[in-house]
């Protein structure tokens, strides 16, 4: 949000704030004011006030009629920087350009067919079209390596033939086993090394609770010393690039605590790994067991892992605003992120997505029953949908069952471990697929503590867009074993289309 906040005040003077040059051309600035105020003054006020300052004039500040004052702006105790809006043109949108390869440049189909591209990225879209492999040949004879699949990648073909994710493991001196992510090329050249955490090299000048900017537990840059930290592994909290750091105190190495969960793995200059907040704590309460811990980071190897997977950086539900819809929210809300609610309901097939047969459709009326069922009144719903006009409970239908929603998942959390598991979902299924009667037949996966039926199970549709509608009743006992979820899958198929919604019992309770 501070971010967004900057670019706003940087973009709302640029229309506004010109430069008048000796011809009496009018040209654009941009200035840039850092972060915003929390409170106290409308950004509309300070900038005003900002040009109030460089002007002296009440009239050309709030006409933008501005002769000349970048000077007199570059001293305001508030600005940071005053610079020229350009324009500039990416490099890379035309890549033969500027790679000094011109569409008239004379090709060389021998040399060219035979080059293999390496390069490294936090994130790129694989199934855009430039990474298709139509028209390639089989994989190059020269090449050694190999394209490893899962971990929400699946896009290995002729042209993408070294795609991959990395682990790097850390073991202690007591014996255990941490396993984190990142791209480590460094074998150790010993079988244990010396291992401190941020706080006990610390050099003094910075805070161990991290009341102020400096946080030697974190390893911030200037805050430890060289002499504790030479030849030693260091533990550092949260994960901000401290293998620079660490390198420059002439460390051997790093390992840095993440806050949430990730699959992204980033390199480091020297050996180093990111592990998670689990088992970040159990090296610190390792380090805080010996006067001598030791530890040593292995050379990453390739991960094999099952996809597909809610990526790390995916909100995740439950939340706490609807407690029987399942939606995103933020992980750490979560206990167990890598359960159920990490998969979400499969790998989708863009092909068949075009064709889905049936979808669960919701109308706005839909919507004000569900509003209305969570306690929502007259006004509140009539400004939320743009406050024109005014949308009375009592002229709608009430919403039926547990969540009162046609969605396609069916969630439902239980409010303690005593609780018995007892929902009811209504449902609706439209006709989107081509042809008439179509027969589309209901099967359940669940787990033997849940008992499921569906009524009816079966749905014949004689026409497109015709509804259909059908219930779901899920019973159980309580959840006092220590489980927090229990999930089962409903499929409604034809046999040529396959539509399939998960049912999640959550407790929340444990």
């Amino acid at each position: 949000m501070k971010t967004v906040t900057q670019n706003l005040l940087v973009f709302a003077l640029v229309a506004t704030v010109v430069h008048a040059s000796n011809g009496g051309e009018r040209k654009p600035y941009i200035v840039y004011m850092g972060e915003a105020r929390g409170a106290g003054i409308s950004t509309s006020d300070e900038h005003h006030n900002l040009l109030l300052a460089a002007t002296g004039d009440e009239s050309i500040a709030k006409n933008s009629k501005i002769y000349s004052y970048g000077k007199n702006i570059n001293d305001e105790d508030s600005v940071v920087s005053v610079f020229a809006n350009t324009r500039n043109r990416l490099h890379t949108t035309r890549s033969w350009d500027f790679l000094g390869m011109p569409q008239t440049a004379k090709r060389r189909l021998e040399i060219e067919s035979n080059t293999i591209v390496g390069l490294l990225d936090t994130g790129i879209y694989v199934d855009a079209p430039s990474f298709n492999d139509e028209g390639y040949g089989p994989v190059p004879a020269k090449w050694k390596g190999k394209c490893v699949k899962g971990a929400n990648f699946t896009g290995c073909n002729n042209k993408v033939i070294g795609a991959r994710q990395f682990t790097t493991a850390v073991k202690l001196g007591n014996g255990m086993k941490a396993t984190g992510i990142s791209i480590n090329t460094f074998s150790p050249k010993k079988e244990t090394y010396p291992l401190i955490d941020g706080a006990r090299a610390s050099n003094s000048s910075g805070d161990h609770y991290g009341n102020i900017s400096r946080n030697p537990s974190a390893c911030d840059y200037g805050t430890l010393s060289m002499d504790k930290v030479k030849g030693k592994l260091v533990y550092c909290l949260g994960s901000n690039g401290q293998d620079y750091t660490i390198k420059e105190l002439k460390g051997a190495g790093v390992i840095t605590s993440l806050d949430a969960p990730t699959d992204t793995a980033f390199p480091t200059v020297i050996p180093g790994t990111s592990v998670q907040l689990k088992d970040g704590y159990r090296i610190d309460v390792y380090i805080n067991s010996t006067r001598n811990p030791r530890a040593v980071i292995y050379k990453t190897r390739t991960a094999y892992m099952r996809a597909p997977s809610v990526a790390s950086f995916s909100s995740r539900g439950p939340q706490l605003i609807n407690l029987n819809i399942l939606k995103v929210a933020t992980p750490i809300k979560i206990k167990d992120v890598n359960a159920e609610l990490g998969s979400g309901s499969g790998q989708i097939n863009p092909l068949k997505a075009v064709h889905p047969g049936l979808v669960y459709d919701i109308p706005m009326s839909s919507y004000i029953r569900f509003l209305c069922k969570e306690g929502y009144n007259s006004t509140t719903i009539s400004l939320l949908l743009g406050g024109k006009k005014k949308y009375r409970c009592s002229n709608f239908q009430p919403a039926q069952g547990t969540d009162g929603l046609n969605y396609p998942s069916m969630h439902a959390q239980l409010k303690s471990v005593e609780s018995k598991i007892s929902a009811v979902f209504y449902r609706t299924l439209t006709n989107v697929g081509y042809g008439n009667n179509s027969v589309y037949k209901a099967t359940v996966t669940s787990p033997k503590d849940l008992s499921i039926k569906i009524v009816p199970n079966s749905l014949k549709f004689n026409r497109p867009h015709q509804k259909q509608s059908f219930k779901v009743f899920v019973e159980g006992g309580s959840m006092q074993n220590g489980t927090r979820i229990l999930s089962a899958l409903l499929e409604w198929s034809d046999s040529k289309h396959f539509v399939r919604s998960p049912i999640i019992i959550y407790n929340s309770s444990q």
